[in-house]
């Protein structure tokens, strides 16, 4: 399974590991990144 998200609402990371490992018993691993994205790069704002 692949799920990509890309939000502004705040989540629980623990609910969302419990959701994919009840859903995909036989998956071998499960892999989260997680970020914040800046407003400013090099002085300039951030955009789209």
């Amino acid at each position: 399974m692949r799920f990509i998200s890309v939000q502004e609402a705040d989540f629980d990371i623990a609910a969302e590991y419990e959701a994919l490992r009840e859903d995909n018993r036989r998956d071998g691993a499960v892999v989260f990144f997680t970020g914040l994205v800046r407003e400013m790069n090099q002085g300039s704002a951030v955009s789209g």
